[in-house]
């Protein structure tokens, strides 16, 4: 009788096939601890609306965005974080949020990249309805068409160091 020998190559493609699904699980737990992580500091420190001056940056249908102005910081690598505010036109006029919404956002504008920072949606008297933290990874995510204040940003980042 002849004697069977195990398939090498189904071997190999298991144990890589549980490496891969260890990793994934690993990668994903670690994303979820550091979400909880962000969470709870936004429900320690949550978020206020500014109470310094305020720049118009855009305004359309739904709503009006401003900066505001006595948050503004740039770091020496070029990143420029400020307090962003957007006044609804209506109560309900700003999706998932109340009629005002402030996030902290930071800009990368040489990389033309943003990191989302804890945002908080307010009532027109100023009480909080809800807070969150936002999430954009390491490296953060690509500047959208919606991001109208990153052009006012850096456009003011290279006025004031130069061209």
């Amino acid at each position: 009788m002849a004697r069977k020998t195990p398939n090498a190559v189904l071997f190999v493609f298991l144990g890589l096939s549980v490496l891969v699904v260890g990793g994934v699980g690993f990668w994903l737990l670690s994303d979820v601890s550091r979400a909880k992580q962000e969470a709870a500091e936004a429900a320690a420190n949550p978020p206020t609306l500014p109470a310094g001056p305020l720049q118009f940056v855009m305004s359309n249908s739904t709503d009006v965005t401003y900066v505001a102005l006595d948050t503004v910081k740039r770091s020496p690598e070029g990143l420029v974080t400020a307090t962003v505010v957007k006044v609804g036109r209506t109560v309900s006029s700003i999706k998932d949020a109340g009629p005002l919404v402030s996030q902290v956002a930071t800009v990368d504008c040489a990389a033309n990249r943003i990191f989302d920072g804890q945002s908080g949606a307010f009532t027109l008297d100023g009480e909080l309805l809800s807070a969150a933290a936002g999430y954009s990874g390491k490296r953060g995510r690509v500047v959208e068409a919606g991001d109208y204040q990153v052009p006012a940003l850096c456009h003011a980042m290279r006025m004031k160091n130069g061209p």
